[in-house]
């Protein structure tokens, strides 16, 4: 085994992995999907808390959630390689570089940096073609929904992660989310907020009054519906009056992984239905 060599990882650290991983901790749910996407989920042998997709990731040992890794129960999983998120995981990453743990960032913090992960996380397991191959048929089918979409009317769009006593909690430029809603042919309302995630005005909301309402299902359980539809400010927006709130899986348009292209494409499906079959 010649080893995969010396490597750039997404936080600009160069790691060197002297052996093709045998067995892989992730400490990520979006690495945990890509790995599982080059069909190495059987070197899986740890992941993070959070790691709930595919199912079979869910019969994997857990070593502690996305903020604080279990640093011992990593060491004890013996891994040739661990594949972390990105900075927000720095003293973590830091920790196991420290312990001689070949320790690889790979998560985006874009949509179009997301074929670069895959294509890193490919690169540090000898799984090459076949990123290669899922980059290229991901962007097929982006192409082929921004295509479809380019020339309708773009409806306007908010997205709502919490309301009332939580907060108006949403997305801003520079999330997935926003990328998404506007690749799929939608305008967000949000486009001039100041931070990817923020706690939006409500009188903001009412004035821009936005055609849909997208939810995210981490809040869209039945109940949590009903109160939002019966919410101050959100109840005299046209959305709600006219029945236009759609749930969508928060999975697919929060990781930046393989899955992202199903959440573009459940999104185009609520924007334009009459375009995207």
């Amino acid at each position: 085994d010649r080893g995969i060599g010396e490597v750039m990882d997404i936080m600009g650290r160069k790691v060197t992995i002297s052996k093709t991983p045998e067995k892989i901790v992730s400490l990520a749910p979006s690495a945990t999907e890509i790995l599982f996407a080059l069909g190495l989920g059987d070197r899986v042998v740890g992941v993070d808390a959070y790691s709930d997709y595919p199912p079979e990731a869910q019969n994997i040992e857990k070593i502690g959630d996305f903020n604080g890794p279990n640093i011992e129960k990593i060491l004890d999983l013996k891994p040739d390689l661990v594949i972390a998120g990105n900075k927000l995981q720095e003293k973590t990453i830091q920790q196991l570089e420290d312990l001689k743990v070949p320790t690889v960032a790979v998560e985006s913090s874009t949509f179009d940096n997301i074929y670069g992960s895959i294509q890193l996380v490919g690169k540090v397991t000898g799984a090459q073609d076949k990123a290669q191959e899922l980059v290229d048929s991901m962007m097929k089918r982006v192409e082929d929904i921004k295509a479809k979409v380019k020339d309708a009317e773009k409806p306007t769009v908010y997205y709502v992660m919490s309301y009332g006593e939580m907060g108006n909690w949403t997305s801003g430029p520079g999330s997935f989310i926003n990328d998404l809603i506007e690749m799929a042919g939608g305008e967000c309302i949000t486009k001039d907020g100041g931070a990817p995630w923020m706690d939006y005005s409500l009188e903001t909301l009412i004035e821009r009054d936005p055609d849909i309402l997208i939810v995210s299902s981490d809040m869209g359980t039945e109940a949590n519906l009903e109160g939002l539809k019966n919410a101050n400010g959100y109840k005299d927006l046209t959305a709600v009056k006219e029945g236009r709130i759609y749930v969508v899986e928060s999975g697919l348009v929060t990781r930046p992984g393989p899955r992202i292209v199903d959440g573009l494409e459940a999104i185009a499906k609520i924007l334009h239905p009459d375009l995207i079959k």
